[in-house]
């Protein structure tokens, strides 16, 4: 041991937590994302992963919070990839609003897209109340 620490890269541990989920590792890439958030708080792209993570894991609506930090980081430090950002987060509404990822294929893939989401814990039984109240009053990055 040198007796230093050295820090992982951000993009590292994003690649890491990438190829966690792609493995069905769900709840260990949501950690490593966390992680990443922890150590990089100013960052668009960790949001965005954890976003992702969340909804890998069928969690709506922490996927909707971690989209909608993304958008507001990726616009206060004038992101690149901002439209990229803000029309994963529409997408994100949408499903959230029309829970097409249920509707659509009972086997739980979306149309278009090779990634399973899981069920969440609950059975996929979230109250259409707390959906209702997400999508009314917090998409307020996404409005156009």
């Amino acid at each position: 041991m040198l007796g230093r620490p050295v820090s992982i890269p951000e993009n590292v541990v994003n690649d890491l937590g990438y190829t966690a989920l792609g493995r069905g590792k769900v709840k260990e890439a949501i950690a490593l994302f966390q992680s990443n958030v922890d150590a990089n708080p100013n960052s668009a792209k960790a949001y965005e992963s954890l976003a992702d993570g969340y909804l890998q894991d069928g969690q709506l609506l922490a996927a909707k919070r971690a989209a909608d930090h993304c958008v507001q980081l990726a616009r206060q430090w004038a992101n690149p990839n901002l439209k990229s950002f803000e029309q994963k987060g529409r997408r994100l509404i949408s499903d959230c609003r029309n829970k097409r990822w249920k509707r659509r294929n009972p086997g739980g893939t979306r149309s278009g897209c090779s990634r399973r989401i899981s069920r969440p814990a609950n059975g996929g039984r979230e109250s259409r109340a707390a959906l209702n109240s997400a999508v009314n009053s917090n998409f307020k990055f996404f409005a156009n």
